[in-house]
């Protein structure tokens, strides 16, 4: 979103907001982790179509790719694999993604 004029960062915080208790942390170029605090899968989706919505007003060619896990047990939390099994799920959703809309 950088070409357009907008920091991504500033523009994930802002759309945010509204959603509840959250972290955003970039971890990469155009890479990030939200962690939204006290919610399950079903409302992260909808965190993230409402997102996916504002990213695309601002250009219909701009989408955000994403993989979803839900933290049950708090106990013995290994960040690596979260991360990979998040990264796994994009992958997932990027496949499909391109099998729907080409």
């Amino acid at each position: 979103m950088q070409n357009y004029g907008i920091s991504t960062c500033n523009f994930l915080d802002f759309s945010l907001a509204t959603f509840g208790i959250f972290i955003l942390q970039q971890i990469g170029g155009d890479e990030f982790i939200i962690l939204l605090i006290d919610f399950n899968i079903s409302y992260a989706e909808k965190v993230v179509e409402r997102l996916n919505e504002k990213i695309k007003s601002i250009h219909e060619i701009l989408s955000l790719s994403y993989g979803i896990i839900e933290i049950v047990n708090y106990e013995n939390i290994d960040v690596e694999s979260l991360l990979a099994t998040a990264d796994k799920k994009m992958y997932e959703y990027k496949k499909e993604y391109k099998k729907s809309y080409g």
